[in-house]
């Protein structure tokens, strides 16, 4: 399980950083606009503002990695048949972490591609809200770790008994919230059909990328039930 947290919480979200980071400089350097990346001071500004907002998602796989050693060294401790349940519930919540980092980073640079003018011109302050939406997915992904990682230490300390019925139906919802994390860069690339964000246009594009954030809350909230009821 040492390896998975390190590949999940750790190498897949930095990977997939990365490897966007690249794109989207590349996609930049190939456009007619990218030329003067090199001497543009403005847009070399907004390329590391990007850059640091693709971290985020390392960030928090770094904090869930850390969490997730203490949850170890419990479980280290412990002889119970019940072990085989938390660590089925750390491995989906790696899971679970690994692909929303990698669908938030991935959005994010698609968003950025296809607005870059707008990004790095007068219009950057409405792109801006645009690009940072599917950091909710990552950051949703973080909150359910949590309250696992939480529910696991719970039942260790005997405050909570953790049941196979509930961990399947832990498991299943947050195969759920996997699929609401879709609705994200379904949303932004419709939202990404309104180029002209003057005006009504922001409006427009902000409520197309919004519905896509509703569905993913339906599935987090859907999902967080079922986890809050493993303290129980």
């Amino acid at each position: 399980m040492a390896l998975e947290a390190v590949l999940l919480f750790l190498v897949f979200p930095a990977a997939a950083s990365l490897v966007c980071l690249v794109a989207v400089r590349s996609a930049i350097a190939a456009a007619p606009t990218g030329v003067l990346m090199g001497t543009d001071r403005v847009s070399r500004n907004r390329f590391v503002m990007f850059a640091a907002i693709l971290t985020t998602p390392v960030v928090f796989g770094l904090v869930l990695w850390f969490l997730d050693l203490s949850v170890a060294d419990a479980l280290g401790s412990q002889s119970s048949p019940e072990i085989a349940l938390y660590d089925r519930l750390r491995t989906w919540s790696g899971i679970v972490f690994a692909w929303s980092a990698t669908v938030t980073v991935a959005t994010e640079s698609f968003v950025a591609v296809r607005r870059w003018r707008q990004y790095e011109g007068a219009q950057f302050g409405r792109v801006q809200p645009l690009v940072v939406i599917p950091e909710l997915a990552a950051l949703f992904a973080l909150i359910l770790a949590f309250f696992v990682f939480g529910a696991i230490q719970d039942a260790l300390a005997g405050r909570s008994i953790v049941t196979e019925a509930a961990v399947n139906e832990v498991v299943s919802r947050l195969l759920v919230f996997c699929l609401g994390v879709v609705a994200i860069p379904v949303g932004l690339s419709a939202s990404n059909r309104v180029m002209d964000l003057r005006g009504r246009g922001f409006l427009e594009a902000l409520l197309r990328a919004e519905s896509g954030v509703v569905v993913l809350l339906v599935a987090f909230a859907w999902a967080y039930l079922s986890v809050a009821g493993l303290h129980s």
